[in-house]
């Protein structure tokens, strides 16, 4: 279901920048974005795949967009609950305190 995958993609980089953002980690795994960029074939962007950069920026950009104007309708809802139906992964811990040894 595209819209499930747009929240999935979503999702999983609202959570890679909250990690940055929020935490002392010295690196992010971006691997769940890739996981969930759908190509426009309909399936997943396969990683170390050799593409052309042009495309690539243009598949993710295109996929950032459609899952900014589904959050923006108000369609995320019901693709959210969908898609935290259809996921067993649990959310990443984003709270500042937990990397910082103290």
């Amino acid at each position: 279901d595209t819209h499930r995958d747009n929240v999935l993609f979503m999702r999983a980089l609202q959570s890679t920048f909250a990690q940055m953002l929020l935490t002392n980690q010295t690196f992010v795994d971006p691997g769940d974005i890739l996981k969930h960029l759908i190509g426009r074939d309909g399936k997943p962007v396969k990683v170390g795949h050799q593409e052309d950069v042009g495309e690539f920026n243009q598949v993710f950009l295109q996929r950032m967009q459609e899952g900014l104007n589904l959050m923006h309708r108000g369609g995320a809802d019901d693709a959210a609950r969908a898609a935290t139906a259809s996921t067993t992964s649990a959310p990443a811990k984003c709270d500042a305190d937990a990397n910082d040894g103290a």
